[in-house]
């Protein structure tokens, strides 16, 4: 390196130190006058800091150097107070000029240290927001920056109007087939004519009511777009009218998005029991719509389904979602309880009656592994699956599920869901024993439910 290049390296590095009082920052200075200061002294006017003056050091520590090397310092002094005046001036231009020397440097005085956590103020982020070109202000800048709130305002006016236009798909749709013309007589051209055409209106409007469902559309939003379409009451009330114009792959696609998403459910979140029982009454109303209108007509679709049907939307069910959390919920309960009823019923064969060859082996063994998960996944949790016992809410959904669970359990797992549930059904035959009799029958038959699938009943415990 020459001593050029030396020298430029010394004024950046001694720049990070430079100060409008040198003498009152350097501890070596400070001990010195204190010392100096407990003895009569002559006037120390020769150590005046003046960065012009006799040098950086001082005319005292600089006496003994020799004079190209004072003259050297006086130089880089002058050039380190330029750059520093520089750099108040224009701090961006002096900092792009410095960086490729010795990495990025940062021109701080010993005052006033660099920070490690640059935080704006507001009345900088509003001036580096305003308009470059000095036209338009600053809320017209605003106002192309949506922020969080309104993008929740926009989706869920945009859910509003796709159910209004599922509504009008459908109402236009069932004045159609209400207008449906007859079968066109042989060589009645006219007649053929007016069916193509009522056809071709026909298909037209469901493929406009099922975009507008938005079922298979890949947004990225969360919740999907679906799913909140169903979390609206209005939404909920449509789909038993939209599943009559449905082909059979579209409630199968509708059914898929909905088992992959379901614990986005509104009636699924926010419908979780507590300890304390904490369930809105409004949501619990909401459950029940959706038991009502959503269900019904889903689980016709799968009880019309081969168990290969089921084996897909039962796994895909048990991976997509939290299944201790999700069978908490009625609405969770009601699926699991549709999927596991209706393979049992396949598996007896009871698929023959619609023209369904029987399972295969392989389909058996799949159909097994995906019970033996939810059985691993639910045990220790069964008894947790209940509503509190205090709050008096009908709890028959859940031995249903029990009952569904039983049914197809091992003698290992049998006795660990009766070692699990014990206690409820000793409660709720103990409870029933104090109620009028339409209600301990209905108490008795809810216990039935799942004692009879284990080949017992209520009739037979000792309380």
């Amino acid at each position: 390196m020459t001593q050029s290049d030396k020298d430029f390296i010394n004024r950046i590095q001694i720049s990070q130190l430079v100060t409008d009082d040198p003498y009152a920052d350097d501890f070596y200075y400070q001990v010195y006058t204190a010392i100096r200061s407990r003895q009569p002294q002559p006037s120390i006017s020769t150590f005046s800091p003046q960065l012009g003056g006799s040098g950086f050091m001082g005319h005292e520590r600089g006496r003994h150097r020799s004079r190209g090397s004072e003259s050297g310092l006086l130089k880089m002094q002058q050039q380190v107070l330029r750059i520093v005046n520089d750099a108040r001036r224009k701090p961006k231009l002096t900092q792009l000029s410095l960086e490729g020397a010795l990495g990025k440097i940062a021109l701080n005085s010993v005052r006033n240290p660099r920070q490690l956590l640059q935080v704006s103020s507001k009345s900088n982020d509003i001036h580096h927001v305003g308009p470059s070109n000095g036209s338009g202000s600053i809320h017209s800048q605003h106002q192309k920056i949506p922020s969080i709130s309104s993008h929740g305002v926009i989706d869920h006016r945009k859910i509003l109007r796709s159910i209004e236009n599922v509504y009008t798909a459908v109402l236009a749709l069932e004045e159609l087939r209400r207008n449906q013309p007859p079968l066109p007589r042989p060589y009645a051209d006219h007649e053929r004519v007016t069916v193509e055409r009522w056809n071709e209106d026909y298909v037209e409007l469901a493929k406009t009511m099922w975009e507008e469902l938005r079922v298979t559309e890949m947004s990225g939003c969360y919740p999907h777009p679906f799913i909140s379409i169903l979390s609206v009451a209005k939404g909920k009330k449509v789909i038993p009218r939209v599943i009559r114009h449905c082909l059979p792959e579209q409630i199968f696609n509708l059914i898929t998005v909905l088992v992959s998403n379901f614990e986005t459910l509104d009636v699924c979140k926010g419908a979780i029991w507590g300890p304390q029982g904490n369930v809105n009454p409004a949501m619990l109303e909401e459950v029940e719509l959706f038991m009502n209108t959503v269900v019904p007509p889903l689980l016709q679709f799968v009880a019309e389904s081969p168990l290969r049907i089921v084996i897909g939307l039962f796994g895909l069910f048990i991976e997509r979602n939290n299944i201790v959390w999700v069978a908490r919920s009625k609405v969770g309960l009601a699926f699991l309880t549709m999927f596991l009823s209706r393979a049992e019923i396949l598996k007896q064969g009871g698929g023959a009656m619609q023209g369904l060859p029987p399972p295969e082996e392989l389909e058996m063994i799949q159909w097994q592994d995906l019970y033996n998960r939810l059985f691993s996944l639910l045990q220790n949790h069964f008894l947790s699956l209940y509503p509190p016992f205090m709050i008096g809410i009908d709890d028959m959904y859940v031995w249903q599920f029990l009952a569904a669970m039983a049914v197809g359990a091992s003698t290992e797992q049998q006795h660990v869901l009766v070692t699990e549930v014990r206690e409820r059904v000793l409660e709720t035959v103990i409870q029933a024993s104090r109620l009028s009799a339409d209600k301990a029958s209905h108490k008795i038959a809810n216990v039935n439910l799942f004692l009879n699938a284990l080949g017992l009943d209520a009739s037979q415990l000792k309380v």
